[in-house]
């Protein structure tokens, strides 16, 4: 949202939500100054903290952004993640329906499961 309202783009578009989707999944965001040059490089910095891909390099509390937030002009970003993202291959819309069938199969087993033990456990 941040990164929206500093550059008035969302980090990803796209035609359709399997197209979001697949970017936020294999794509590196762009910078926001190139966007919008007038955002200055701590607030930047902190954005592309915060959308990182690994959970691990992210903010690990709203606490910690906030903070950063209120005292970037003084922050120190030379620790803040910059090495290039990792980013996975691009995912087919054939993988994710795959993916979906296999997740509701899943729960159509268990459910069975479930009503199977049901039905036993009363003879």
């Amino acid at each position: 949202m941040c990164y929206e309202m500093l550059t008035g783009s969302v980090p990803f578009s796209g035609d359709n939500a399997t197209v979001v989707m697949n970017q936020h999944l294999t794509t590196a965001p762009g910078l926001p100054s190139k966007l919008n040059p007038s955002i200055p490089t701590n607030i930047e910095a902190i954005i592309m903290k915060s959308i990182r891909k690994d959970p691990k390099e992210r903010y690990q509390s709203a606490e910690l952004f906030i903070n950063d937030l209120k005292n970037y002009k003084e922050l120190d970003v030379s620790n803040f993640p910059t090495k290039t993202e990792k980013v996975t291959g691009v995912v087919t819309s054939r993988q994710i329906w795959v993916l979906s069938g296999l997740i509701a199969l899943g729960f159509i087993v268990i459910t069975g499961v479930i009503v199977l033990i049901g039905l036993l456990g009363r003879h």
